[in-house]
């Protein structure tokens, strides 16, 4: 016997229906940025490896996960991944550009949509609206490591959902997409681990805000630890990277002295997550001005997002959110300061997850299902006149 279609059941559908269409969309648009990337954008500006991974030529194999002995084999395994995937669609489409770079991107595309269909309604549509912008979409619809970042990273963000969302934890999947994205980008782990160790230690306890502040204030230590580390990074590998590339003298005199990593790191965060100045943006070239522009929209809309509901955010949320942006800008911003055209296309990654903090985790309902443990009950009226058997206690 079939039971007849209520209300909430078509509505259902007629958002499945739309949401199939905006997906269809999203791959329409996002397969455009992969030709407009090969037959225009590649004209104008150097793309990176995107060349190596269309050839591809090399193959991931057993002994890149075993020989971790040699640390440059095991740091390199996501650009293997990324030689191993090109070389499979450089077979498949007979070592066609665009249908390369289409395949690629749709590698990312299948990870935004799991990740979209994972959201609330609510949510998602703001994850589909920042999604689409212009300079995240180019640079995860080109062959190249973004594309794996980008949905390795989506899917572990599933996982970061329905933890908050109170629909289960972190299965298999998540976890070995979040051990990829440590492999590919290992200075993404300090956000990723206290955004996760945070969100699964605070539902403990009664003062869930006071231990994300202890937790994050603790993990400032680790800035002493590796100061080290970062200062080596900087001067013997970074800068030298960009010398003679064309980087103007004010950014490649950013950092002067190991002190200048700390001391400079606001404006450098900045720097990173924003890409081209002011000045670059008014230099004559075009892609550099289109970066500022898209740069200026994506802090408006994202500070818009998280400032309208602040006067109202749980405490414990913008400790969260505060935190694991600072740890995701932190270890990646020298990495963009250097170059506005390479901050654009290093955000590509870790601006996944703050795409996440700022339409799904910081909004207040969020919190209150997180600390449930479940996603709320919607419990049907009886019809008048009607006394039901049963009531949920």
């Amino acid at each position: 016997m079939t039971l007849p279609e209520t209300e909430a059941d078509r509505l259902e559908r007629r958002l499945m229906l739309t949401w199939g269409v905006f997906y269809t969309f999203l791959w329409c648009y996002r397969s455009a940025a992969s030709v407009a990337g090969q037959l225009v954008v590649s004209q104008i500006t150097f793309l990176g490896d995107i060349g190596v991974y269309q050839f591809g030529g090399h193959f991931i194999s057993w002994a890149t996960f075993t020989d971790l002995a040699d640390f440059s084999t095991a740091r390199n395994v996501g650009t293997y991944l990324a030689y191993s995937l090109g070389t499979i669609f450089n077979w498949l489409f007979v070592g066609n550009p665009i249908l390369i770079n289409i395949g690629f991107q749709t590698v990312a595309f299948v990870g935004i949509v799991v990740l979209l269909q994972a959201a609330k309604p609510a949510h998602r549509a703001r994850l589909a609206f920042l999604f689409l912008l212009p300079s995240f979409t180019f640079w995860s619809s080109i062959a190249s490591k973004e594309v794996l970042v980008v949905f390795f990273l989506c899917i572990g963000s599933v996982g970061i959902l329905k933890i908050w969302y109170g629909e289960g934890r972190l299965n298999p999947l998540h976890i070995v997409a979040f051990v990829f994205v440590y492999t590919l980008k290992p200075h993404y782990a300090p956000a990723l681990t206290y955004l996760l160790g945070v969100t699964w230690a605070a539902r403990h306890v009664r003062q869930p805000a006071a231990l994300a502040l202890i937790l994050g204030l603790s993990s400032l230590s680790f800035l002493y630890v590796f100061k080290d580390t970062m200062a080596r990074l900087v001067f013997k590998y970074i800068q030298p990277a960009f010398s003679g590339t064309g980087v103007t003298f004010n950014r490649l005199a950013f950092w002067e002295t190991p002190a200048d990593i700390f001391l400079k790191a606001p404006e450098g965060m900045f720097r990173s997550l924003f890409g081209p100045t002011f000045q670059e943006a008014l230099s004559g070239h075009v892609l550099h001005f289109v970066s500022f522009a898209e740069s200026a929209a994506i802090l408006s809309v994202m500070i818009w997002f998280a400032v309208r509901g602040l006067t109202r955010m749980p405490a414990f949320t913008f400790v969260v959110g505060a935190f694991t942006t600072f740890w995701m800008l932190f270890p990646t911003y020298p990495f963009g300061a250097m170059n506005g055209g390479s901050a654009i296309r290093y955000r590509t990654g870790y601006i996944v997850i703050l795409f996440v903090l700022v339409a799904a985790i910081l909004p207040r309902d969020t919190y209150f299902t997180w600390r449930r443990g479940r996603p709320p009950q919607r419990v049907a009226k009886p019809a008048r006149g009607v006394t039901p058997l049963f009531t949920r206690s």
